[in-house]
């Protein structure tokens, strides 16, 4: 187990959360307001991680979620891409994803509409939850609507809104964009390379939105000319068969309570999925695996200039997140990156985990 879980087990929650290691305070003058704001910072993380570490140290069955290894291996954009239908590559080794955006409709004038790229964390939530309704279900045809409503609320998102701002929209938004998305995967294989265009999603259900609302009082205002039928909310998609093929015999376990609390942090995200990928085949100490690889891993495009920056503001603090909610995971941060050891998978083969915690 990693530290902070040791030391819940010999202190107890509470205790623990009082024990804030010495090197998340270094370098750090508590007279300095700006320091002094730094470490509260530091230490409200601190006490959050020791919460999650606690929760899953009590978890009695960890709940199954699945994903394909590609999307383990690289990262989707971070933020939202400027250009809608422009195309993102990612590589990772021998393996490289591109993702390619598919026209969603025309505007009044004959202009394309591209939904644009899928981003964020919502995006990688929605696609552990369609995988891994495939891989539960044993079928490529996902439904969302009040199925995937009951999935954002388990993952405890509980105030799950529409309107501008709402959950439901943001989800939504984000479930477009894969539906309008093609990936490419290639492997590199020796002299050879397989190139798979992954259609993830084949088929499409939207519900149409009514042109006009109705005034305050019932009435359809006039409009000044009449507007083309929009289509917005997705209902249910169809996996390609190729891709669904290809999921079943390369999908990576996750566990659903460790998404859960990571899911407000599409970075965190990212490094949890690669763990869970990358940690199965470590059989020996690794040597350490540098802050410029993982930046060109995980935001190839961002940092370029200041990889200090990616390794203490960004890549530390999503690895500490992660070692807090995946027990099992086994590393070691260093000035020169990231050594893995062998570990355990991050939910047991028996799917039942039962642990002890030691008394304050």
């Amino acid at each position: 187990m990693a530290e902070i879980h040791d030391l819940i087990a010999r202190l107890g929650p509470d205790r623990a959360k009082a024990s804030l290691p010495a090197e998340l305070a270094d370098g750090l003058d508590p007279r300095r307001r700006q320091d002094a704001q730094e470490l509260a910072r530091r230490r409200q993380d601190w006490e959050r991680r020791v919460d999650w570490a606690a929760e899953m140290l009590v978890v009695e069955k960890l709940r199954r979620n699945w994903l394909h290894s590609g999307f383990c291996l690289v990262a989707l954009p971070h933020t939202k891409p400027a250009n809608n239908s422009k195309a993102y590559s990612l590589k990772n080794g021998t393996f490289k994803l591109i993702l390619t955006p598919k026209p969603l409709d025309t505007d009044d004038e004959g202009n394309t509409i591209y939904a644009g790229l899928p981003y964020g964390s919502k995006a990688r939530l929605i696609l552990v939850y369609i995988q891994t309704f495939a891989i539960k279900h044993r079928t490529r045809h996902i439904v969302l609507g009040d199925s995937m409503t009951s999935w954002i609320r388990k993952l405890g998102f509980d105030n799950v809104s529409g309107g501008e701002r709402g959950v439901i929209t943001a989800i939504n938004e984000q479930a477009k964009r894969i539906s309008r998305t093609e990936f490419t995967m290639i492997f590199e294989q020796g002299n050879s390379r397989v190139l798979r265009d992954q259609a993830l999603v084949k088929g499409l259900e939207l519900f149409a939105e009514r042109p006009h609302q109705l005034d305050l009082l019932g009435n359809a205002p006039q409009p000044v000319r009449q507007r083309r039928r929009r289509y917005s909310w997705v209902r249910e998609i169809e996996l390609a068969e190729d891709f669904y093929e290809h999921l079943t015999e390369h999908r990576v376990v996750l566990a659903e309570e460790a998404i859960a609390k990571l899911k407000g942090s599409s970075w965190a995200l990212d490094v949890y999925l690669w763990l869970c990928y990358r940690l199965r085949s470590v059989e020996n100490e690794t040597p350490p695996i540098s802050w410029q690889q993982l930046r060109q891993q995980f935001a190839p495009n961002l940092y370029k200039g200041n990889i200090n920056v990616f390794r203490t503001k960004v890549m530390e603090p999503a690895l500490r997140d992660v070692q807090a909610v995946y027990p099992e995971a086994n590393l070691r941060i260093s000035d020169k990156g990231i050594v893995l050891r062998p570990s355990a998978p991050p939910v047991p083969i028996s799917m039942t985990q039962v642990r002890l915690l030691a008394s304050a």
